[in-house]
């Protein structure tokens, strides 16, 4: 996953058409798996799964459309380590709607990616107060960090709707396939409605687009969404707390793209984060109805 920032910012598309182009790969793959390959990927699948996943899809639509677009405006470090703040609102969202226990190691882990975060978006707040961010550019970060927010809070949403089907059906490529065709869906609406240009770009921005589709998507997000039926929704979004990390790394490689001072700050507070929310997990928020599932096929 932490390829995908990086990608973004070399395909140099507009983010409508990265956000529907690597949705709908990922749909292509899964949903037909899930619909015409071998076992009964939907047979314990309910009115409310299909609703909930719907929602869950429309979440990851928004999610993905304001996240992409605030890699145009602001440092891919602040971007993604921004994006990735849903934790703390999982957690407490997953407490009262999923009935996630809490315990103070897991507190100690949202603690920490909160102060993982608002380090990196520090600098930005203070220079706008200081006057010294009043420009044009500094009010372009600004902007770019709060959709990089926003974006988080929609990945909240996707997270916890997530846990509340996978609890109950078994198949990641049901639930996965499903979600990414509704995302793929807001997505291409998206598209219709600012008409975005999808024709005549670069030969390269198509290829970040295969990229994305098959490595950040289908091989990361779907881990993921795999994650959501053996763990309650805050640990896994805080084990996405990494991702910053390397993609600040790729982009400091790729692009020279030196990241700001207070990575070096952000990156102990979010791997402090991701060890206690990862390490002993029925102790690090198991759900209170039952324990951790044992693996299952899908």
């Amino acid at each position: 996953m932490s390829s995908a920032a990086p990608l973004i910012r070399w395909a140099g598309a507009p983010a409508p058409f990265l956000a529907a182009g690597r949705l709908t790969l990922a749909a292509a793959v899964l949903l037909p798996l899930a619909l015409l390959g071998p076992g009964a990927h939907f047979e314990s699948w309910r009115a409310r799964h299909y609703l909930r996943t719907v929602i869950s899809g429309l979440f990851l639509g928004a999610h993905f459309l304001l996240w992409i677009a605030s890699l145009g405006l602001t440092s891919v470090a602040s971007s993604v380590f921004l994006v990735t703040l849903h934790p703390v609102v999982t957690a407490l969202l997953g407490w009262v709607f999923n009935r996630d226990r809490l315990s103070a190691r897991l507190w100690w882990a949202l603690a920490a990616a909160a102060a993982a975060a608002l380090t990196m978006v520090l600098p930005d707040l203070v220079a706008r107060g200081a006057g010294g961010g009043a420009g044009a550019a500094g009010a372009r970060r600004m902007l770019g960090d709060v959709l990089a927010l926003l974006g988080g809070l929609a990945a909240s949403g996707y997270f916890l709707l997530g846990r509340a089907v996978r609890r109950e059906c078994p198949s990641t490529r049901a639930y996965a396939g499903l979600s990414y065709t509704v995302a793929a869906a807001a997505a291409w609406g998206a598209v219709a409605a600012t008409r975005t240009p999808v024709a005549g770009l670069p030969a390269h921005s198509y290829a970040a687009v295969l990229l994305l589709g098959l490595g950040p998507q289908l091989l990361g997000h779907t881990t993921f969404n795999w994650a959501l039926r053996r763990l309650p929704a805050a640990p896994v979004a805080v084990a996405i707390t990494g991702e910053p990390v390397g993609a600040s790394a790729l982009a400091w490689l790729a692009f020279g793209e030196a990241p700001p001072a207070s990575l070096a700050v952000a990156v102990p507070l979010a791997a402090l984060g991701i060890y206690l929310a990862t390490t002993a997990p029925g102790r690090a928020g198991e759900p209170a109805e039952s324990g951790l599932q044992p693996p299952l096929p899908g």
